[in-house]
């Protein structure tokens, strides 16, 4: 067993590569620069990110000569999950808080075209998410994570989520919505270093499995 787990280290010792690179993209201190203008957008993204990532890479690169145990690299995966589960989870605050500033526009524009009034046009959207969700209740009685059930579940809730921070911001004095944009970079990276560990140590862990297995029945 001590070779199967030396072999595991083995496939993981370049694990933190990836971890280095996607953590200097999510702590990287933000410098105020003037306003891009639109066309620029999509460059200066683009080598924010190679940088980030060459960065990343060598400075990887000089730690992963360190030798690395077995717990250290459990440890390395975890980690890289924990902070892909805080991004994801962010952004999907963001996405809700974006939603409501969708919701607001649309009210506006209904007050503009058919002299709605913006609150009683969100309260009137509010009901329509809330008694779909209710219905959904009235017909399961509760709801597990099937995909079915997930895809049915998850467009009124968030809707519904979004409407009240929607009418939270109007309440609050702020019509014109929250800013509120979902900027998935950040966490897009550190997932892409999750799974870099999590595949690493477990093609690592079923080679060494099968090349045990073949030991043992080899005459």
């Amino acid at each position: 067993m001590k070779f199967a787990k030396h072999l595991v280290f083995v496939g993981v010792v370049f694990g933190g590569m990836v971890l280095v690179g996607s953590l200097k993209v999510a702590t990287a201190p933000r410098q105020a620069q003037p306003g891009p203008k639109p066309g620029d957008v999509n460059v200066e993204v683009s080598q924010a990110m190679q940088r980030a990532k060459a960065e990343g890479t060598a400075e990887g690169m000089a730690q992963a000569v360190a030798p690395q145990t077995l717990d250290a690299a459990l440890a390395g995966r975890q980690a890289a999950l924990d902070k892909a589960l805080e991004l994801a989870h962010a952004d999907s605050q963001n996405l809700i808080c974006a939603r409501a500033d969708q919701y607001l526009k649309a009210a506006s524009e209904q007050q503009v075209t058919a002299a709605l009034d913006v609150e009683r046009w969100l309260l009137s959207q509010l009901a329509k998410e809330n008694d779909s969700v209710k219905a959904l209740m009235a017909v399961q009685g509760s709801m597990d994570g099937t995909a079915a059930n997930a895809q049915t579940l998850d467009s009124p809730l968030r809707n519904r989520a979004a409407i009240l921070a929607a009418l939270s911001a109007l309440y609050t004095g702020d019509k014109t919505g929250t800013g509120c944009r979902v900027v998935a970079f950040d966490s897009s990276t550190q997932v892409d270093g999750f799974l870099f560990n999590a595949r690493r140590i477990k093609e690592s862990q079923t080679s060494s499995v099968n090349q045990v297995a073949t030991q043992e029945v080899t005459p």
